[in-house]
This record gives C-alpha cells, structure tokens and sequence, in this order.
C-alpha cells in the first residue's frame, strides 16, 4: 500500500475522531508542512473568526436543484468538486467543516466518517468527487 495514501487516512481517521470529540487545529509550520492535532500549534494567538453561516437547511431538499457540499481548507479534492460544479453552471452551498461546526455537525449525521468532499445533490449523497458520479446525480434532478 502506498505510504502517502496509508497518511491520509490515519489523517482522515484522526480529524473525524477529533471533530467528534472537539475541536481540531489546523495549521502549516514555517516549512510549509501542514499538521492536524486537537492542540492549538505552540506560540498561536486566537484566531479572529467570523460568524457561521446559518444552520444548513435538514436532510431533505426543499427543490429539486438543491446542491450542497461538505469540504475542508487542506482537502485537493474539494477544491475539484467545486470546481466541477461551478463549470457546469450550478448553484450550490458550501459549507467548510474545518471552520463550521455545525455543519460539521450535519456532515457526520448525513454521512459518518471524516471523509471529504460530501455532497447532496438532489437528495443524493456522494462521497469523494468522481465527475460521472456527480453528473448522473445531477442529470436525476432533472
């Protein structure tokens, strides 16, 4: 097994576990080495944040072209998903879950794990980005 992909699950592993139990702090060291640990990184000052977005709407969608997705700051893939749907033209809600914890919250409701991108496109949950996956969820909004 790749070493690279065995780290970015203990990675995953990790920030779901911490996410359920608290908070989680992620930050770059001086190298330019990212880290994730329930400690905030020696020397830090608060941060200054601002406020949450409102609580995401419930599980079931209120129209058929409703789009959500679950992303992190540190997560390639999420920066793809988006991407993705905003080539296409959609309109979607986003919500961070490394800076939301209440979307944090629902994220582990709607699908357990620490896992990213989730999305809910038109009532279905798809984990990960694959774009056929995306387009045939799409495509059954229709």
């Amino acid at each position: 097994m790749n070493r690279w992909y065995l780290a970015a699950v203990l990675c995953l592993a990790f920030a779901a576990t911490a996410l359920a139990a608290g908070k989680v702090y992620m930050w770059t060291d001086d190298k330019g080495v990212p880290h994730i640990g329930t400690t905030p990184p020696e020397g830090s000052k608060p941060a200054v944040t601002a406020p949450s977005a409102p609580a995401p709407p419930s599980d079931q969608a209120s129209s058929a072209e409703q789009i959500e997705i679950f992303v992190t700051d540190w997560c390639p893939y999420c920066t793809k998903a988006t991407a993705y749907l905003k080539s296409k033209g959609k309109a979607f809600k986003e919500y961070n879950i490394q800076h939301d914890a209440e979307a944090a919250r629902r994220k582990q409701q709607l699908s357990p794990g620490g896992a990213v991108p989730f999305a809910v496109i038109c009532g279905q949950k798809l984990l990960g980005f694959s774009p056929p996956s995306y387009d045939r969820a799409l495509a059954a909004c229709k």
